[in-house]
């Protein structure tokens, strides 16, 4: 469950909270209501109240977390271009924000606007190269596009440690049904398998 303006909704009754949150939101507009009201909306089966709640709360305040919370409805909900067009302006918002770059490319590869996804997760993986997740979409992503993407190999080497790189990349030429090089035959055969190989 999400959570907005800091206030817990476990233990009390839904419909009460969504009054509350009504009467708090007639006295004072703010971004923290919207996204409370978004999350109250969503909990009682209204997914459209819920991803209005969060287009309000952008309007009032454009920060980083309340794009990341109207987008991840979105797509929650499988408004996949909808997404796209907002995680799109976050990132142009946020620019060096490795999560709003990543959720762009979430959703565009929800899209399977593969390259577009890959460009804008090895964005990510630059600005955060800790964090994993841009990567596994990168693995992801990867096996799905029809065609080798630019940044994921390179990208990827990062990720997969140094002694299962060789074993990596030829497990994933022999799942996108690219002929594997003579390296990787030759490995295969003297390992048993390529993935025993690791």
């Amino acid at each position: 469950m999400r959570r907005g303006a800091g206030i817990d909704l476990v233990g009390q009754p839904v419909m009460q909270a969504r009054e509350h949150a009504e009467k708090l939101l007639a006295y004072k507009d703010s971004a923290d209501l919207h996204r409370l009201q978004g999350e109250i909306d969503e909990k009682l089966g209204d997914p459209l109240a819920a991803v209005h709640e969060d287009e309000q709360a952008v309007r009032l305040d454009p920060s980083e977390q309340n794009y990341f919370e109207w987008g991840t409805e979105l797509l929650l909900h499988r408004a996949v271009w909808q997404a796209v067009e907002v995680f799109g302006n976050a990132a142009k918002a946020y620019p060096k924000s490795a999560r709003m770059l990543a959720a762009l490319g979430t959703a565009l590869f929800a899209a399977a606007r593969y390259d577009e996804a890959a460009a804008s997760l090895c964005k990510a993986s630059d600005l955060n190269p800790a964090d994993t997740q841009p990567y596994i979409f990168l693995g992801e992503i990867q096996m799905a596009a029809p065609t080798p993407l630019p940044c994921v190999e390179q990208k990827l080497a990062r990720f997969v440690p140094r002694p299962r790189r060789f074993d990596y990349r030829c497990s994933l030429q022999r799942n996108v049904g690219q002929s594997t090089s003579a390296g990787c035959s030759d490995r295969e055969r003297s390992s048993g398998s390529v993935i025993a190989a690791g």
